[in-house]
């Protein structure tokens, strides 16, 4: 595999579409690597999460991509390697028009999501560590060389061609059914709303491994839906925590993934992916108990 990531275009519009084109491959997380590591102090200092963009940024990216940001914003969003597979894989879900003409072209195996999964855990592993515990900026490279095998996976897993892809999150359910993320008028029926989103993982069950890699996607395209959401009725702490549930949510269904594509034991895996959904249903009904 050939890598052309140190040749950054100094026009942020050329740089916007640049990016794009990692976006839409499988070398993104490699690439990715070594922008963080090119990146700016101020950009290292500051980086852009996924989280940190807002609904109209997510609807402004699905219809004109990174151009709708700006140079810093893009320069920020370039020195975190996780918020750009959080990108990839919001846009590889959501399929929008503008990133499916950006990808007719591409010429490309489809992408295997429990191995990027995988990916992912170890890239959310490294984020919640706490600040004391991570490596200064010098011994990076040493963390991330920790990745490489997981690189390799990566690079041998390709975006696909982006008509032949159903996405994997249809509406209608959990955090995806509609109304459920709408503002309400009190924090209690907002929290009510989200607990009964969250219980509705068990009202339909899979009844093999393939149905449960199913669903689990599905929740966890629900669960990123609700970290972007503008939910305007909490206060910020009750929102921290809701986000927090749903990131740790989000962890655990990762790593099932990854374990289900091992060949890890469906009824097992099913068994601790019910154990995450009732653990997110109850943290968010203690918080109705204490709000």
């Amino acid at each position: 595999m050939t890598l052309v990531s140190l040749d950054l275009p100094e026009n942020p519009e050329k740089l916007a579409e640049w990016v794009e084109e990692f976006i839409c491959s499988e070398d993104l997380l490699e690439a990715a690597i070594i922008w963080e590591t090119l990146a700016s102090e101020e950009a290292r200092g500051m980086p852009l999460r996924f989280v940190d963009l807002t609904e109209d940024q997510l609807v402004d990216i699905e219809q004109h991509g990174l151009k709708s940001l700006s140079e810093s914003q893009l320069r920020k969003l370039m020195a975190s390697p996780e918020a750009l597979v959080d990108l990839q894989e919001y846009v590889l879900i959501q399929a929008p028009l503008y990133w499916q003409q950006r990808s007719a072209s591409r010429q490309e195996t489809p992408l295997h999501d429990a191995r990027w999964s995988q990916i992912r855990h170890e890239l959310n592993s490294r984020s919640e560590k706490p600040d004391k515990e991570r490596p200064s900026r010098s011994g990076q490279a040493t963390v991330w060389s920790g990745l490489a095998g997981l690189i390799a996976v990566a690079a041998s897993i390709a975006v696909g061609v982006w008509v032949n892809l159903t996405p994997p999150a249809p509406q209608g359910w959990g955090f995806n059914k509609p109304g459920v993320l709408e503002s309400s008028r009190s924090e209690t029926k907002l929290l009510e709303n989200l607990a009964a989103a969250a219980h509705s993982w068990f009202n339909k069950r899979p009844q093999n491994r393939e149905e449960l890699i199913t669903r689990l996607k599905q929740f966890d395209a629900g669960c990123q839906k609700l970290l972007t959401a503008r939910l305007s009725a909490l206060d910020g702490k009750t929102h921290n925590a809701v986000d927090a549930a749903c990131q740790k949510t989000r962890q655990d269904i990762a790593g099932q993934l990854a374990q289900l594509e091992q060949g890890a034991d469906f009824r097992s895996t099913q068994a601790e992916a019910d154990e995450t959904m009732n653990n997110l249903e109850q943290s968010l009904r203690q918080l109705i108990t204490s709000s």
